[in-house]
């Protein structure tokens, strides 16, 4: 099959994007490390993705989705993962997911949608949009990729908007949740019926000043363990010394590897 590109005055950057789905749409690989812009097969949810170091056909690995902040930089965001991942084993799936904050998510310049994109976006409601988008990104990077079923699920501040609906609503699909200086309203909150819960522990800089109680972070974490426990979800929380208000991606992912070396067969 052969796929044909002409140039347009949408100019480079247009071009690289249509690259990068094309490639997606084939299955075909980046190298491992490279953080490159994808597209679902079966749905129009773009993500960053970034494979590990030696990555290898064949071969099953753990899957790590971060959601970004409503800052909506969602390529440094995946950048800043990947070089916390060093050389651990994680698939790193940053997608432009629109629940993540803010009424006004359509002007950040993040985004790679088209026009049609923002229109089934419409047509959909932002939630149904990014639970299905995500679900085709988990299913195109198992299939593609190796990536287990199950993955690690983390994000901060508005971006917990989304984690906690997809923990609380989905933990079938999880192995762990990192809120990070989390944001919460309840939105999209529909809970589970009761079984499986995944472990779900808080992380804060201990230098962080919207981390302290009366804060709005702080008292909307608060919330949302209040609010989860009667449907069984537990939380625990983590202080990262000296560190101020961000991703946390170093301290997130190491208790991801934790987690799975301490749950492996001896």
């Amino acid at each position: 099959m052969m796929i044909s590109m002409r140039s347009t005055s949408f100019g480079n950057r247009a071009l690289t994007v249509a690259i990068g789905f094309a490639i997606a749409a084939f299955g075909i690989a980046q190298k491992s490390g490279e953080v490159v812009l994808k597209q679902a097969s079966n749905h129009p949810m773009r993500y960053y993705l970034s494979l590990p170091t030696g990555w290898k056909s064949g071969v099953s690995y753990p899957v790590v989705v971060a959601i970004e902040s409503a800052d909506r930089d969602f390529k440094a965001n995946a950048e800043a993962f990947v070089k916390a991942r060093g050389e651990m084993p994680f698939i790193l799936i940053v997608p432009e997911v629109i629940t993540n904050g803010g009424p006004r998510y359509r002007e950040a310049s993040g985004y790679s949608y088209s026009e049609s994109d923002w229109q089934k976006v419409s047509n959909d409601g932002a939630w149904k949009f990014d639970q299905d988008g995500l679900s085709a990104v988990i299913d195109d990077v198992h299939r593609l990729y190796g990536g287990e079923a199950k993955y690690y699920l983390t994000g901060w501040e508005a971006g917990t908007h989304t984690v906690f609906a997809l923990a609380f609503n989905h933990p079938e699909k999880l192995k762990a949740v990192a809120p990070v200086c989390p944001n919460y309203q309840g939105r999209y909150v529909d809970y589970a019926p009761a079984g499986y819960r995944p472990p779900i522990r808080v992380f804060a800089g201990s230098a962080d000043p919207a981390w302290a109680p009366g804060q709005p972070l702080f008292e909307q974490t608060k919330r949302a363990e209040q609010e989860s426990k009667p449907h069984g979800f537990e939380f625990s929380t983590a202080i990262a010394k000296g560190k101020g208000h961000g991703p946390l991606a170093e301290e997130v992912l190491a208790w991801f590897r934790f987690l799975i070396y301490s749950r492996a067969p001896r």
